[in-house]
């Protein structure tokens, strides 16, 4: 079995390059552009290492990283590796990797902006899990409710049986 996916999370090195393509709707519309993301680990003189990741997206999402994407604004892409070639000059290859777009989360274009997302998104959750907590109060627990509904078919059997005779061929759940 094969899988190739993979996400990236960094801040636009420059302004995304968008190559218009012949259809009219833009589905072959490419934009090309470079991630700069911080490794986890800080180099001898404690300063980050950071890796320029070239990306690629094609279509709606070459439109969208072209329109709203810019120089150090964060982002988040999923896509698939790729490796390609190029024929230089002097005739030998240039061999490169790059990420195809397949999804692309825009975030904010400072650290300060991130934030106020973050408390933002934060406030609007909290109502909505509020509201959920005192739903799951209302609702008693699994073996509560089964006493209650064990008690109302028992209630049901003995009007059953005292408004007609009881034989034995009776059935309390027939009509």
């Amino acid at each position: 079995m094969n899988f190739n996916s993979s996400q990236v999370m960094g801040r636009l090195a420059d302004d995304p390059i968008l190559t218009k393509g012949e259809n009219p709707d833009g589905s072959d519309n490419k934009c090309w552009g470079r991630l700069l993301v911080n490794r986890r680990y800080k180099n001898k003189e404690g300063k980050n290492i950071v890796d320029s990741i070239p990306i690629r997206a094609k279509g709606r999402k070459a439109d969208v990283l072209a329109t709203y994407g810019r120089k150090g604004k964060v982002i988040l892409v999923e896509g698939q590796i790729q490796t390609n070639s190029k024929l230089r000059p002097d005739g030998s290859y240039n061999n490169y990797f790059e990420i195809f777009v397949r999804d692309i989360v825009l975030g904010a274009d400072s650290k300060k902006g991130l934030q106020k997302l973050t408390v933002e998104a934060a406030r609007k959750v909290e109502p909505v899990r509020q509201e959920t907590q005192k739903q799951e109060e209302a609702i008693p627990n699994l073996s509560d409710l089964y006493d209650v509904i064990q008690a109302q078919v028992n209630e049901a059997i003995k009007e059953r049986l005292q408004t007609k005779p009881a034989k034995e061929t009776d059935n309390p759940f027939s009509s």
